[in-house]
């Protein structure tokens, strides 16, 4: 049981984390995203500000604080149903199903309390992760990447103190290097 508690552990982080290497950039306004930004541009910068929150997940997940665990997995959730409202019609299907994903990881969480431990000393914990973790969510997650690399700008790169997206306040001015 411990080992198998511990390749959730594993899974879990490689399957949330995976999210981690979106970006994208703003292109000829050096770097500054701003409210009045197309749409392509605005979903960059929610693109951007999702992967910031991504950032930091791993180390909230085994942080051992449950409420510490919650606020990064629902701010997350939140993001991306943000990201689903302005998704270009080429990308949403992906967003879509990474949104799915992601509103299911909150649930199982839920479930034990935003507690790493507990759901990994679970059995059937573990198997409801595995089942969330599927070929079609590593491969979404594998399109946004791609999307935020090619279609939103350059190649992965680190944000300066992103502002969370919110489905009230779609961005504020983001400084992307």
């Amino acid at each position: 049981m411990r080992r198998h508690g511990g390749v959730l552990a594993n899974l879990a982080l490689a399957g949330a984390i995976s999210l981690v290497g979106l970006s994208c950039s703003s292109g000829g306004n050096g770097g500054l995203v701003t409210q009045t930004s197309d749409s392509k541009g605005l979903f960059c910068s929610l693109l951007v500000a999702f992967r910031a929150s991504s950032d930091g997940l791993s180390a909230d997940l085994t942080s051992g604080n449950s409420a510490r665990a919650e606020s990064a997995i629902k701010r997350l959730v939140t993001e991306i149903q943000t990201l689903q409202t302005r998704a270009p019609a080429d990308i949403k299907p992906d967003v879509d199903v990474v949104a799915t994903y992601l509103v299911g990881f909150d649930s199982l969480f839920a479930r034990y309390d935003y507690d790493l431990t507990k759901l990994q000393s679970d059995p059937t914990g573990t198997e409801a992760y595995t089942t969330l973790q599927s070929d079609a969510v590593n491969t979404a997650s594998d399109q946004l990447r791609s999307y935020g690399d090619i279609d939103c700008g350059d190649s992965p790169s680190t944000t300066a103190a992103p502002a969370a997206a919110s489905s009230t306040s779609a961005t504020a001015t983001t400084l992307v290097p």
